[in-house]
């Protein structure tokens, strides 16, 4: 998984596409937070979370505009 990329990137990805790197950078930095030392392992989980969050922003949004839409 490419951890890095840009905004240019980033709006040509379809809705589906931005959720699912979201919930991939979501795991990434879950399974990052089992090996980090104990300073930054809740760094890690807190990253873990919002990407999360971010992933089910946009597909919430998504749906709420189809249903708009409508």
């Amino acid at each position: 998984m490419t951890l890095n990329f840009t905004a240019d990137e980033w709006r040509t990805l379809t809705t589906r596409e931005r959720i699912s790197r979201c919930l991939g950078y979501a795991e990434h930095a879950k399974l990052l937070s089992e090996s980090a030392p104990a300073e930054v392992r809740e760094a890690y989980l807190d990253l873990s979370q919002h990407w999360l969050a971010l992933a089910h922003e946009i597909e919430t949004t998504r749906f709420d505009h189809k249903a708009t839409a409508a």
